[in-house]
């Protein structure tokens, strides 16, 4: 597992605790299996984890999910360009955004 930071403006003030968990969790296997996006301020796609292990994802979403309260706006969908979940802190509908977090 690892982790880029693209945009840092649209940081969301608990990042640190992400980027804390990513380390923590880093299996380091070479390969990236899973991409993940999340989603910061202004609806805007700030920072990407790689993921190297089915069970990374796992963790990551109950971390991401319990922890930090957001939500997989993917859950039951496929990949949508190579990314495999998309966390956001909103309520409102992926359908009703304008793909603003590509």
């Amino acid at each position: 597992m690892k982790t880029k930071l693209h945009f840092p403006e649209n940081q969301l003030s608990f990042d640190n605790e992400i980027v804390q968990f990513v380390e923590k969790n880093n299996s380091n296997t070479g390969s990236t299996h899973r991409k993940v996006a999340i989603i910061g301020t202004m609806n805007k796609h700030y920072r990407t984890i790689y993921l190297d292990l089915h069970d990374d994802f796992n963790d990551l979403d109950e971390f991401m999910r319990i922890e930090l309260n957001m939500q997989n706006r993917l859950t039951d969908l496929p990949p949508i360009q190579d990314i495999h979940a998309i966390y956001d802190l909103s309520d409102d509908d992926l359908a009703d955004d304008d793909d603003d977090w590509i």
